[in-house]
């Protein structure tokens, strides 16, 4: 499949339309959140040219956004649905998409790369899990799925400054998250991909 390189995943082919679909939003709310600067994502080309007799977007709105960029916006949606507001959850969402995740090097040894950035921990029952706390403080950990459950430590629910947070932590699992997105996108260059229609969201 065309997305499982990863090198791909900063070429700006994707219409707004199958962004908003693959975060599980309208495409118009999606818009107005770039209108409104919510968003400043990579990979992104706001040319205004036409194409396939489609009308170009507006001056200042994408007219293609990368793979990684809308895998930073369904994060984003799924962190505003359980109450996140929408700038805490965009920057807390860039800790998934954009940083690796590097072990800690034992004396002498060179770090070893764990995690790509908006990839997932390798493990046949492991499972990426994005843990965020308040405002953008966030962090994303492998975690056992056991018997149908996932299991966490006491470490994976300290916030930044290793405190148990007062407020229960929001929790996602990446893996489903990741797979859905990566079909919808994968839908374009695939006619026989059939997602049936899109979900959609109006929240502003």
């Amino acid at each position: 499949m065309y997305l499982d390189d990863i090198s791909n995943w900063s070429k700006p082919e994707y219409p707004v339309v199958v962004a908003a679909k693959a975060a599980g939003m309208s495409d118009a709310a999606l818009r107005k959140w770039f209108a409104r600067s919510y968003l400043t994502p990579e990979g992104v080309d706001f040319g205004t040219w036409q194409a396939n007799d489609q009308e170009p977007e507006q001056n200042g709105l994408p007219r293609y956004l990368s793979f990684r960029s809308v895998l930073h916006i369904a994060l984003t949606v799924k962190l505003t649905a359980k109450g996140v507001p929408v700038s805490d959850a965009y920057i807390a969402a860039a800790r998934w998409v954009h940083v690796a995740d590097v072990a800690t090097p034992v004396n002498d040894e060179a770090p070893k790369l764990r995690r790509l950035p908006g990839g997932l921990f390798p493990g046949p029952n492991t499972l990426t899990v994005f843990i965020h706390f308040k405002g953008s403080d966030a962090k994303v950990i492998a975690a056992p799925y056991v018997n149908g459950q996932v299991k966490f430590e006491l470490s994976d629910l300290m916030d930044k400054d290793e405190h148990r947070s007062s407020k229960a932590a929001t929790i996602i699992v990446l893996n489903d998250l990741l797979q859905h997105v990566k079909m919808v996108c994968e839908s374009i260059y695939d006619p026989a991909i059939n997602m049936g229609p899109a979900i959609t969201d109006d929240r502003e």
